[in-house]
């Protein structure tokens, strides 16, 4: 998947916009560090929250797995796009973590 096209957060999730809709994830630096993941709470749709990755329920490894991928948590409605501005590109995250 190509990255650059992704904004990060200092928490280490990432944001891909699509329209007025944003896809969140964590990034494969947190997965690493978190380790083997076992399970995973997330929020119910309504409100800001369109969409769950209901997978992650049965397989909370697809975090592992493909953390870009089919590993996403939760997709939101962008309600503020300036709020975009403030998060990183992929350069700045990888420095942020140093590589």
């Amino acid at each position: 998947m190509d990255l650059k096209h992704l904004k990060f957060t200092k928490e280490h999730e990432w944001v891909r916009v699509d329209g007025d809709e944003a896809t969140i994830g964590i990034t494969d630096f947190a997965a690493g560090e978190l380790g083997d993941i076992v399970y995973v709470e997330l929020p119910k749709v309504g409100a800001s929250v369109t969409a769950i990755n209901a997978s992650l329920e049965q397989g909370p490894d697809l975090v592992n797995k493909d953390p870009f991928g089919d590993g996403w948590f939760v997709r939101v409605k962008v309600s503020n796009r300036k709020e975009l501005d403030a998060l990183m590109d992929h350069a700045a995250y990888q420095r942020m973590i140093g590589k």
